[in-house]
């Protein structure tokens, strides 16, 4: 008996002090923090959790860059006509009082470039603002609805032309200061300008950086500080209504 009473004896202050070393109540895992730092110990640092693992980058190949998306805005072209007026075609309508001719996937805003200047009405009715309205993101100007004929180009302007310097302007070149020469050169009409009193009006083609003409007894080099635009030149002196030759760079004849 006495040895039962012993055993006894022993094994319950061993149990307490398990479960005293054990604490599964919060409290209590506070308490020993405290218990530890009063010691002069710092308590282990909480566990980090775990971060979710980062989706897989796709690599880039060097020099490839991301595809841009389509343009959905409008797009205005540019035209001097030979034979037609800038409303002469045949599908054209009206809507709100402006002239529209409908393409595939869009349609064009006609307008006349030179309304609000002082050209004759002849330069007017020829001189044609085509601007395309995408109905679909993207869809490209239906150029063949213009039926374009030769020697008429066309002349694209930037995206968003109106919103640059001059970028959608009629430019205008003073008079030259004296009547002078350029140099002479081989060339060929590529290009009609209208010319009457005092001024001539030109819808150049974007690829140009300058010009020459003849006309009457003057004769004359443009150096262009813009291109794809449609200039408005003051003439030395004043001619009758015509059709004018334009020359690439400085290939007028003498």
């Amino acid at each position: 008996m006495r040895r039962h009473k012993a055993v006894f004896f022993i094994a319950l202050p061993l149990a307490t002090l398990v479960a005293c070393a054990a604490p599964s109540d919060p409290d209590d895992a506070e308490l020993s923090s405290d218990a530890l730092r009063r010691q002069g110990q710092d308590p282990p640092p909480p566990p980090t959790p775990k971060k979710p693992p980062k989706p897989p980058i796709a690599p880039v190949s060097p020099g490839v860059l991301e595809p841009v998306g389509p343009y959905c805005g409008p797009t205005r072209i540019d035209v001097r006509r030979v034979t037609r007026t800038c409303e002469e075609l045949p599908t054209t309508f009206v809507e709100n009082g402006t002239t529209y001719v409908p393409g595939t996937n869009g349609r064009f805003r006609i307008e006349r470039t030179l309304a609000a200047t002082s050209a004759p009405e002849e330069a007017k009715s020829k001189t044609c603002t085509f601007t395309w309205e995408p109905s679909t993101c993207g869809a490209l100007p239906d150029t063949d609805k213009l039926l374009i004929q030769l020697p008429e180009q066309l002349v694209p302007r930037s995206p968003g032309c109106e919103l640059m310097p001059q970028g959608c302007a009629i430019i205008a070149v003073p008079p030259p200061v004296k009547p002078g020469s350029i140099p002479t050169g081989l060339g060929r009409c590529e290009v009609c300008g209208f010319a009457a009193n005092d001024h001539m009006w030109a819808v150049l083609p974007p690829n140009w950086t300058s010009f020459s003409y003849v006309v009457g007894t003057e004769r004359r080099f443009i150096q262009l500080n813009a291109s794809t635009a449609v200039y408005d030149v003051s003439l030395a002196s004043s001619v009758n209504a015509q059709s004018l030759p334009l020359y690439k760079g400085d290939s007028a004849p003498q």
